[in-house]
């Protein structure tokens, strides 16, 4: 696990040591994208959680584009992909190359587009949803980066871009249909109590555990009724818990954000146009989690959907110390290595990575 480690500590450097153009942030982050392309895309298959799963995929693709075979066997967009690189006589190596192209360029152009604080920001996606979409749910990871860049548009009030933008994510992952309501938040104006207030009520519905999964068989929807169906059925075998920790470390540190910067949102909305909507993607995220907590695999994949936004967010810190700078380095490099922790150690989201492997892969292209 020591190379993820050197790589924390590698950006953390960058942010300690100063610099005062803006441009030289820039190209940091592209050169670190770069080398996470690299670094994702020719990953051994015992440093992924999900490499063999999408290996099975790829292997079992029927290479006959059809509307059965694009609707019917995973994403259009993974049967596309992984259609191609088979007729081009390609290896699955080439599947998890293009996925890591698409996904980090869209995270990158993200922390571009929204954030002043390039490297932190940078820190931040790599210490969490690097690692977490780019090396495990692949096509998660560029369906969230989609709507990343999709959130100006709500902000622009342009619809039918980001409806369009949200469409496309859906052809990389179906769950990114959960995108579709965030366009009609304010993004100019939050009301503190109200958000505070659905903050608690959501802690204590996840206590209750009220199982609003089962109202998803009244959705007119076959796919979303089977869905329900057999997530139910799973439970009542008593082949997955329902046994949930509601305030372990990552959404702790959820909590904190999201209550400080509800606290701050008059000063630091002043500093950054967008902070208003991506706070209340935020806390859509942390309450998400609590609402469905009676179904924790679904808790944790539709919070993950909105906390992607967390590597905009959380470096937002910077506005509250301006002349103490040293103070928001400390708590975001806290917060990093609490993430980066629990994805090695706690969760086994990834594992020990053998960089002679990837020698291997990347001379068999």
């Amino acid at each position: 696990m020591t190379i993820y480690y050197i790589i924390l500590f590698l950006i953390c450097a960058f942010i300690v040591i100063p610099t005062s153009k803006k441009v030289d942030s820039v190209l940091f982050c592209i050169l670190f994208s770069f080398s996470f392309i690299f670094f994702a895309g020719f990953r051994p298959q015992e440093a992924s959680t999900d490499y063999v799963v999408y290996v099975e995929l790829f292997n079992d693709l029927n290479t006959d584009i059809t509307l059965q075979n694009l609707l019917g066997f995973a994403e259009p967009t993974f049967v596309l992909i992984g259609s191609l690189i088979k007729s081009l006589g390609l290896p699955v190596v080439w599947l998890f190359i293009i996925y890591a192209i698409i996904g980090i360029s869209f995270k990158t152009a993200a922390i571009l587009k929204y954030s002043e604080f390039i490297i932190p920001s940078l820190l931040v996606y790599y210490s969490n949803f690097f690692l977490l979409h780019e090396m495990t749910q692949i096509r998660v990871g560029v369906a969230s980066g989609i709507f990343l860049l999709a959130v100006q548009y709500i902000y622009q009030k342009e619809k039918w871009k980001y409806f369009g933008c949200i469409g496309l994510a859906i052809l990389f992952h179906y769950s990114a249909v959960v995108y579709l309501p965030i366009y009609f938040l304010n993004a100019n104006e939050i009301n503190k109590k109200k958000y505070y207030s659905i903050i608690i009520i959501s802690i204590v519905i996840g206590f209750l555990k009220i199982p609003f999964i089962d109202y998803l068989k009244y959705v007119p929807i076959e796919t979303i009724q089977k869905k329900q169906e057999l997530y139910s059925g799973v439970l009542e075998m008593g082949i997955m818990s329902t046994n949930i920790n509601l305030f372990n470390v990552a959404v702790l540190i959820d909590i904190f954000i999201c209550l400080i910067f509800l606290y701050n949102c008059d000063f630091i909305a002043k500093k950054n146009r967008y902070f208003i909507l991506f706070l209340k993607i935020y806390i859509v995220g942390l309450c998400s989690f609590y609402i469905l907590a009676s179904f924790p695999p679904i808790a944790f994949r539709i919070k993950e959907l909105f906390i992607v936004s967390q590597f905009i967010s959380i470096p937002f810190l910077f506005y509250l110390f301006p002349t103490r700078k040293s103070i928001s380095i400390s708590i975001l490099i806290l917060i990093c290595l609490l993430f980066l922790y629990i994805n090695t150690y706690n969760t086994h989201l990834v594992r020990d990575y053998d960089f002679f492997k990837i020698i291997y892969n990347s001379c068999n292209l």
